[in-house]
């Protein structure tokens, strides 16, 4: 009998040793503890079975409509997060908070069910991955799959195909009922320790002036893209404009705090990690606040609601409402203490952060804004649900009208065109391709491949590989690589056979962190892969592009623009 294995840990392999007629024993993902437990258990023939890896990926994987199994695992989890998040928001609409019944049910929602997707997510992906496997090779049907038993894990069972593998939960008292329990005993401790120790601490002075409030990721430089694309001191004084640091990828530093005092900014650092400046204080909870939230968990864990008959797992929803209120709290904390009134920043786009940021919003009588800064993400419906207003792309300069496809009913969404479409600056071509003497350039853009991505690593690589090949056999091409999160010695080491086109002369590998504006004067054609959507940028900049999706899908973002040849195959080039 063949046992798959979501993960392979310590607590799996320990469970899988109640299956003694285990033959083979198959795993998805591993954990180091895990693998040296298994391979002891081997040397000492306590564990009879062989235990192998399994190499796969979303992308490389195919369901039985032959489309690839990412998007049928997004649509199981979206399916699976509804049902099992059925009877929160009953819940979440009477929260024995009365300051809380203004707050939009919709995003308390999204907070819980974020959360959710992000736990089913991977066991989801890791039972339809199994099923591919199994149809690829029938001979393995007829095994069981261990899942961990997650909360609301036994959902899963409606995408079940008893003739392949039948799913069975292991540790549902352990990451059901004694973890969440455990988690939200220590925080709320943490809330009461944390109002005990404020309570008795001298009160912040608010700030008098009304602001809004920036998270600090590109820079200030309005000659490239930046934080303040909005910003006109025309209409807003500086001074009312405030900026904040929380990112280690973009910290404050001396040579920056005296560009922003000269030029007029406030700015304060949320987060340590967001400061290289030794003695620059580090904003903190007040004290008002730190009662608040101790107030509201206590109403919260002592309320007579009917848990157990809304949800599946009490004590886990209980945990996620009591997170989600502390992170509300917190960001109340900070928006009132500022007298921020509206706020954007550029930690992703869709997760319990906005959410949590939004309702704080709410409830401070503020604004939560953002706009998209990639083209691909207009098309998904969950992008803009998380914010007051939605900047999205639309009628400007160069720009189709056919961007919106599924927003023109979305009561958030302003279409304001791309907020970077005046930053485009031409490059000298010799300046990146040397003496080359060859007049056709082709840019290319890459998408990062991932285990749980939209396509395979195989798929990745050929891109690289065949591209410069036909570049090599043409001679009179150069293909430019502009890659997404490679660098050159990264991109050479993962794809061979590119070394000798970059020696030949046939293929480029420009920095991974130049601006797509700045790289769009290069080329004669543009060529982009799968989700990263460098090469739509540059279509609305006026430049013909081809679309590679290796999975052919529909792309209805391209309709009425110049990207509108979608290939899946090198061959078709």
């Amino acid at each position: 009998m063949v046992v798959w294995l979501d993960r392979l840990d310590v607590l799996s392999v320990f469970f899988s040793l109640r299956f003694p007629k285990t033959s083979v024993i198959r795993y998805l993902a591993e954990t180091p503890r895990g693998l040296s437990l298994a391979l002891a258990l081997r040397q000492l023939r306590l564990l009879r079975a062989s235990v192998e890896p399994v190499a796969w990926s979303l992308g490389s994987l195919k369901d039985d409509d032959g489309r690839s199994l990412r998007f049928r695992v997004e649509a199981v989890c979206e399916r699976v997060v509804d049902a099992a998040a059925q009877g929160i928001d009953e819940i979440l609409m009477n929260l024995p908070v009365a300051s809380l019944a203004s707050l939009p049910a919709t995003w308390m929602g999204k907070f819980y069910r974020s959360e959710l997707f992000l736990t089913l997510r991977p066991q989801i992906a890791a039972f339809l991955a199994v099923q591919a496997l199994i149809r690829l090779k029938p001979d393995c049907a007829g095994g069981i799959l261990l899942l961990r038993g997650f909360p609301f894990t036994n959902r899963i069972r409606c995408v079940c195909r008893p003739d392949a593998v039948a799913p069975v939960l292991y540790g549902s008292w352990l990451w059901g009922r004694l973890l969440p329990f455990l988690r939200l005993i220590a925080l709320t401790l943490r809330v009461f320790s944390r109002a005990a120790i404020r309570g008795l601490s001298r009160k912040v002075r608010w700030q008098e002036k009304a602001c809004v409030a920036v998270q600090y990721c590109w820079g200030i430089d309005t000659e490239s893209r930046n934080d303040l694309y909005w910003h006109d001191s025309g209409w807003l004084d500086p001074g009312r404009v405030l900026i904040y640091f929380d990112r280690s990828d973009a910290s404050l530093t001396r040579a920056l705090i005296e560009e922003l005092d000269q030029q007029g900014y406030r700015w304060i650092v949320r987060h340590k990690a967001g400061c290289q400046v030794p003695g620059v204080p580090v904003w903190g909870r007040t004290r008002l606040a730190a009662l608040r939230e101790a107030s509201w968990v206590w109403r919260v864990l002592t309320s007579s609601g009917r848990w157990g008959q809304h949800v599946d797992s009490p004590w886990w929803a209980r945990l996620r409402v009591v997170s989600m209120l502390t992170q509300l709290n917190y960001w109340a904390d900070f928006f009132e203490s500022n007298h921020v009134i509206a706020h954007t920043n550029h930690s992703g786009m869709v997760g319990e952060l906005h959410s949590a940021q939004s309702l704080a919003l709410h409830l401070a009588g503020g604004c939560n804004f953002r706009t998209t800064y990639s083209y691909y993400s207009v098309g998904d419906r969950r992008e803009c649900g998380d914010y007051h207003v939605f900047f999205a792309w639309g009628r400007c300069a160069g720009i189709s009208t056919h961007v919106l496809p599924y927003h023109r009913r979305a009561r958030n969404v302003v279409v304001s065109g791309y907020p970077f479409d005046g930053y485009a600056h031409r490059v000298d071509i010799p300046e990146h391709l040397g003496s080359s003497d060859r007049a056709f350039v082709v840019l290319a853009f890459d998408e990062s491949p991932a285990q749980l991505g939209e396509y395979a690593s195989s798929a990745w690589r050929g891109f690289f590989a065949d591209l410069s090949s036909w570049s090599a056999r043409r001679g009179d091409v150069v293909v430019c690589f502009k890659p997404k999160s490679h660098s050159k010695a990264e991109l050479v080491e993962e794809v061979p056979t590119l070394s000798a086109a970059i020696a030949t002369g046939s293929a480029v590998v420009l920095d991974r962190n130049i601006n797509v504006h700045q790289v769009a004067g290069l080329a004669d054609l543009v060529v982009g892969m799968g989700v990263s959507t460098a090469s739509i940028e540059c279509a609305l900049l006026g430049k013909p592009a081809l679309h590679y999706d290796p999975c052919l899908r529909p792309w209805p973002q391209l309709d009425g623009l110049s990207v509108d040849l979608v290939f899946g195959d090198f061959n078709d080039l």
